[in-house]
């Protein structure tokens, strides 16, 4: 059975988001776990 999985990061601008986002992502990927980033502010 395939399970998914939503973490969503949302705080005020400048504070650190966007970098614990890669960082949480690298670290699934090392545990062999498929991750995605979504910017919503690169999709406007």
């Amino acid at each position: 059975m395939k399970r998914n999985l939503v973490i969503v990061m949302v705080g005020l601008p400048a504070r650190g988001k966007s970098t614990m986002a890669r960082k949480l992502s690298r670290t699934l990927e090392l545990d062999g776990i498929k991750s995605k980033i979504f910017n919503n502010g690169e999709l406007r």
